[in-house]
């Protein structure tokens, strides 16, 4: 894409990755959390009682669950948003 090459269009693209650096430190927090879950669960199911094997088996899936729809919705940037990265090769025109 031409616009990221510009000095404008950079300086657009680092200000949307500030604004949503937040949300993907949040998203990693989040999938490390399950990883880490999701291992001890491993780890530990067979000294478990099925009802806590159960539970947190639910835990992880509600996390992944959470984990997935944060992921969709951060890979669409909202309509100003990338509106902000074209708008330079527009001017130009």
């Amino acid at each position: 894409m031409a616009v990221a090459q510009t000095n404008e269009g950079q300086r657009n693209f680092a200000d949307l990755q500030k604004k949503y650096d937040p949300k993907r430190q949040q998203l990693k927090v989040l999938s490390d959390e399950v990883d880490n879950l999701t291992k001890q669960l491993q780890a530990q199911g067979d000294k478990l009682s099925p009802a806590e094997q159960q539970s947190r088996a639910k835990a992880i899936d509600d996390k992944k669950s959470c984990c997935s729809v944060t992921r969709r919705r951060a890979k669409r940037l909202p309509g100003g948003d990338a509106g902000a990265l074209q708008r330079p090769r527009l001017q130009g025109l």
